[in-house]
């Protein structure tokens, strides 16, 4: 998965050495216009569309960032909540900061606190036929689900993230732990890509 710089607001702009990676610009310049491009808001949205089975992270930097999923016609024109992650109908996502000991879950306008969630890197899970898209707090050696949002999904979905400072989308990996069978990551890696499983059950 890569970024897709035509979405980019002025201030994000990905690495021309590596399309995973986008930072922020303190001193924008003029960018051409492009009707896929975020106008006002520090957003830029994956090249990729996603309505399968999908498992992905992303690593974000600075004081705080909102990660979601986004259908292709979200508004991009202004800053209303029709253009911002998790507070229209057309995305999901979560937004997390520091020193904030919380994630708010965000999708439709409606925000749920969650306590004890301060990831700074963080893991997607989507299952797009069976209406489920979890976000989970992962690390080299852990992974501690945020939160779950089902919901009848009928357009592909394409990461968007909103940042003052940047972010990278992580190459696929194998997930650092094992979990529960019912836990939709483990499902689809499979037990034997987990790290210390050997091909069995944890």
């Amino acid at each position: 998965m890569t970024w897709d710089p035509n979405t980019a607001s002025k201030t994000l702009k990905v690495s021309e050495n590596d399309e995973t990676l986008v930072s922020y610009r303190r001193n924008p310049e003029p960018v051409p216009h492009h009707p896929k491009r975020f106008k006002i808001l520090d957003q830029i949205m994956s090249r990729e569309g996603l309505s399968s089975r999908h498992f992905f992270q992303v690593e974000w930097f600075g004081n705080w960032a909102t990660i979601g999923v986004a259908y292709k016609e979200i508004s991009r024109k202004g800053s209303s909540a029709a253009c911002r992650i998790g507070l229209n109908n057309k995305s999901w996502g979560i937004s997390v900061g520091i020193p904030s000991p919380t994630c708010n879950a965000l999708h439709g306008g409606v925000e749920t606190i969650v306590p004890k969630c301060s990831p700074w890197r963080v893991g997607v899970y989507l299952d797009w036929a069976a209406g489920t898209l979890s976000f989970y707090n992962t690390t080299y050696d852990k992974a501690e689900l945020i939160h779950t949002f089902h919901a009848k999904f009928t357009q592909p979905l394409f990461l968007l993230v909103s940042s003052t400072a940047g972010a990278k989308i992580l190459p696929d990996v194998p997930p650092p732990v094992c979990v529960h069978d019912h836990d939709p990551w483990d499902m689809f890696r499979g037990y034997k890509d987990c790290k210390g499983c050997n091909g069995s059950k944890a």
